[in-house]
């Protein structure tokens, strides 16, 4: 008897030192450790202590090509996308001025690439990145040139993802004043070195191969694109993308994904409901969570964001669940915009159009970026210019895609001023229905 419950007590000491072994290998390999600790401070509000700092110096000495962390609780000592992580709020994801912006653009162009592997789910291929102080970015490689026009005989759900246009969104979002997508910087990697030697995934690795011409090249594994007819080649090794800092992981800042009442059918034959109804938003706006709150204009805002971009594959919208329903909507996956200079379509306005809502901070901006001294086409051309990528090369938007910024923003006022003129009121007019009653904090 005594041996049994020897060897038992044996036997669970063994597992429990397997078990032990198998969270140090975890916490060893997982270098999302340290931002899952860390964004714990400000989204989760779990309290950090001395400990689980001395267990980040920990793992640090543990990673390969990671830097030695010296953090505290000062947030002086973090690094900058720590920074933007412990700043997201109900209403913005960073501030306007925000000081730490320049700093995290910086490292997302110029911090040394220590992994890269391919990013699960989506159509279409892309990386995560991981830098030395434990940052990680979504990488999206240039798939067409930036000139390109989309093939007019494609479907919206057929169309190439653009790493331009990942990085124009994230412009544009923060010139409309909405501050709801991530920041996102052009960058030019070496296709080798940053990606091929530093991989840990395999099934990225096995689809690297060298081109007719000597130009290094790989296609990793998706839905869409991914063949050797559709690969994405260096010039032999330099290849442009966009970097998109990642937001907290979903194990600490638990968000949620709605589907859009005005989402696309996605099938080359049949209409959406909202094609066919002109009084949808009527159903819409009795639908919670739009029956209340600011979701509705939220949507509006989307909508418009979209529309000057000519963005149609908009299907889904993500928010932080800890905020609950009055919150930020987050502009996310805007590579299928700037796709088209030539053509608008006004089906993207249909929530602006159907329900006449609109946020009043939204439609003085949009005002604003109509006059001749503060052209939208103008300030986003400046805005541009400023990313690594158009100081390099050439301009990250061609001047038709400025120009037709102009123009949608045009056909946004015009439907404004058609709604107001239909409630009753002037064009200068901002009561009724035209703008919620209250606007939300930093809205």
């Amino acid at each position: 008897m005594c041996l049994c419950v020897c060897g038992v007590l044996c036997w669970g000491v063994c597992v429990f030192l397997c078990v032990c072994v198998c969270v140090c290998v975890c916490v060893c390999v997982c270098v999302c450790v340290c931002v899952c600790v860390c964004v714990c401070v400000c989204l989760c509000g779990v309290f950090v202590g001395r400990s689980v700092w001395n267990v980040i110096r920990m793992v640090s000495t543990l990673q390969d090509g990671y830097e030695d962390v010296q953090w505290n609780s000062s947030s002086s000592s973090h690094p900058p996308w720590l920074r933007f992580h412990m700043g997201i709020s109900r209403w913005q994801l960073y501030p306007n001025p925000d000081p730490n912006m320049g700093p995290l653009v910086q490292q997302l162009a110029t911090h040394h690439i220590v992994s890269a592997v391919q990013k699960s789910g989506g159509t279409q291929l892309k990386l995560v990145m991981s830098f030395p102080n434990y940052g990680q970015a979504i990488f999206k490689p240039m798939k067409q040139e930036r000139d390109e026009e989309t093939n007019f005989n494609l479907y919206y759900f057929s169309d190439f993802e653009r790493h331009n246009a990942e990085i124009a969104a994230f412009h544009l979002d923060r010139i409309l004043g909405y501050r709801r997508i991530p920041p996102v910087v052009g960058r030019l990697v070496d296709v080798v070195k940053d990606i091929k030697d530093v991989t840990t995934d395999h099934k990225l690795a096995r689809t690297f191969f060298s081109s007719p011409v000597g130009n290094t090249c790989f296609y990793g594994q998706c839905s869409y694109y991914c063949s050797t007819e559709h690969a994405v080649c260096g010039r032999p090794t330099a290849l442009e993308g966009s970097v998109a800092l990642m937001l907290p992981d979903l194990s600490l800042a638990i968000r949620r994904t709605w589907r859009s009442p005005w989402r696309r059918s996605y099938s080359r034959s049949k209409l959406a409901k909202w094609e066919t109804e002109p009084d949808y938003c009527s159903t819409v706006k009795k639908t919670a969570p739009y029956d209340k709150g600011t979701r509705l204009v939220d949507v509006v805002d989307l909508a418009i964001l979209d529309f000057l971009m000519s963005n149609m594959d908009r299907h889904h919208y993500e928010t932080f669940e800890k905020f609950g329903n009055d919150t930020l909507l987050l502009h996310l996956d805007n590579g299928r915009a700037f796709g088209r200079h030539s053509k608008d379509e006004p089906s993207i306005l249909a929530p602006l159009r159907q329900c006449c809502r609109i946020r009043r901070s939204t439609w003085l901006r949009l005002r604003l970026l109509a006059l001749p001294h503060f052209r939208l086409s103008d300030v986003m051309r400046e805005s541009l210019g400023r990313d690594p990528l158009s100081v390099a090369t050439t301009p990250l938007l061609a001047e038709p895609h400025l120009a037709a910024l102009d123009r949608r923003l045009t056909v946004v006022l015009r439907t404004v001023n058609r709604c107001l003129e239909e409630k009753g009121g002037g064009a200068d007019t901002l009561g009724g229905t035209m703008a919620l009653g209250e606007e939300p904090i930093g809205g």
